[in-house]
């Protein structure tokens, strides 16, 4: 296989990974909100989805874009 292919095969992985991670968070935004208040909530989420084996960075790259909404 050439480098170019692989690039763009994994390129495309972190599309979908991105929706995935955007997806899990929903749910347990959803599912927890009630449970916690604001900054517990993100701490919640952030070790859920730390335990399902997404990256630390996307994890706290996604908790600054929710919170500034």
């Amino acid at each position: 296989y050439n480098k170019e292919s692989i690039i763009k095969v994994l390129d495309s992985y972190l599309i979908e990974d991105e929706s995935v991670i955007n997806k899990e968070f929903d749910r347990l935004y959803n599912k927890l909100r009630s449970k916690y208040s604001e900054k517990e909530l993100y701490i919640s989420i952030k070790n859920k989805l730390f335990q399902k084996g997404f990256n630390i960075e996307e994890i706290n790259c996604l908790i600054e874009k929710k919170q500034r909404n």
